[in-house]
C-alpha cells in the first residue's frame, strides 16, 4: 500500500512516466511477481490434491470452470482466478483490520466494558499464556463485545 500511495513525480508530469525516476514501477512489478508466484502455488497445490477427500472451497469451484466444455458461458482463465483470489485476500484483510480497529475504539470509549473483558481474560486464560482457539468458547462476554461492535460498525457491506 505504501508503494502505491508513494509520491511519484510522473503523476504530475506525465511526459516522464516512462523514465520511472523513483523506481516505483520496478518495485510494483517485483511485488506483483511475488503475489503471482504465491497464487500459482496455492492453485497448484489444489490441483494436485483434487482427488483427495477434503472440503471443496471457492478455488476448487473456479478450477472446475477451467477446461470444461459445458461451462462455455462461465469460462475462467488462470489469470482471472489469480485476480479474484487477490481481490478476496485484500478485501478480507481490510475488513478484518477495520473490525479490530472499531472494536478497540469502542473498548477505549467504554472503560467499564474494557475492565470486564480484562477480568474475563484473566479468569479464563490467565496471565501466563496467550489466548488459544480452545479458549474462545469460554470467553462469552468478549464474544458479546465483538458482536456488539459488529452491530454498531458493520464492515464489508
Amino acid at each position: 500500500m505504501q508503494t502505491i500511495a508513494a509520491f511519484n513525480l510522473a503523476d504530475y508530469i506525465p511526459q516522464i512516466k516512462g523514465l520511472d525516476l523513483e523506481g516505483l514501477t520496478k518495485h510494483l512489478k517485483t511485488i506483483a511477481k511475488v503475489f503471482d508466484d504465491f497464487f500459482e502455488k496455492i492453485i497448484g497445490e489444489l490441483v494436485q490434491s483434487k482427488g483427495e477427500n477434503r472440503i471443496v472451497d471457492f478455488i476448487d469451484v473456479m478450477l472446475g470452470f477451467i477446461g470444461s466444455e459445458e461451462t462455455d458461458e462461465y469460462h475462467v482463465e488462470r489469470d482471472n482466478m489469480k485476480a479474484i483470489i487477490s481481490d478476496m485476500l485484500v478485501a478480507s484483510m481490510d475488513t478484518s483490520a477495520a473490525a479490530i480497529e472499531w472494536t478497540l475504539s469502542e473498548l477505549i470509549r467504554h472503560l467499564r466494558v474494557t475492565k470486564e473483558v480484562q477480568k474475563e481474560l484473566e479468569n479464563v486464560v490467565g496471565m501466563e499464556r496467550m489466548v488459544e482457539e480452545s479458549d474462545l468458547e469460554k470467553l462469552m462476554y468478549s464474544d458479546m463485545v465483538v458482536k456488539e461492535s459488529f452491530r454498531f460498525h458493520p464492515v464489508g457491506l
